[in-house]
């Protein structure tokens, strides 16, 4: 969502600063702050999904599932990564997601947990964005 829906002044969206010293957080109005002849400055200008929806765990526990997008393949029933998140205000993804477990979402959609991303590496709990598959409709 762009920060006027969210009622933040463009000039005012959060900003990572980051030096071999350390890791800074501020916002975009404090750049030039942090800038030093012969800095790079990279701009991420890539387009987002604006795709999170809300669901549950096996266990019952709320969570948002963000969906990233599908991974090249088949284009009939696509494996999309996704970026599990205990619930709509969460700062950090879900740790403890498993290989097989189903979130269910609204509208009798399921969402199936198939591994980590990227693909070649072996799935393990707390890896952060998994891969998954829409489930058929029960």
């Amino acid at each position: 969502m762009p920060p006027e829906a969210r009622g933040i002044p463009r000039d005012h969206v959060r900003l990572l600063v980051a030096r071999p010293d350390g890791v800074t957080h501020t916002s975009f109005t404090h750049l030039a702050d942090h800038l030093h002849s012969g800095d790079l400055v990279v701009v991420n200008d890539s387009a987002t999904l604006a795709a999170a929806v809300d669901g549950h765990r096996d266990d019952g526990a709320p969570v948002t599932v963000h969906f990233s997008g599908p991974l090249d393949g088949d284009d009939d029933y696509p494996v999309w990564v996704v970026e599990l998140r205990p619930g709509p205000r969460a700062l950090g993804p879900v740790t403890d997601a498993d290989t097989g477990e189903t979130i269910t979402l609204p509208g009798d959609g399921r969402v199936v947990l198939l591994g980590s991303h990227p693909a070649a590496t072996p799935p393990a709990p707390g890896s952060g964005p998994r891969t998954s598959r829409p489930a058929p409709a029960r």
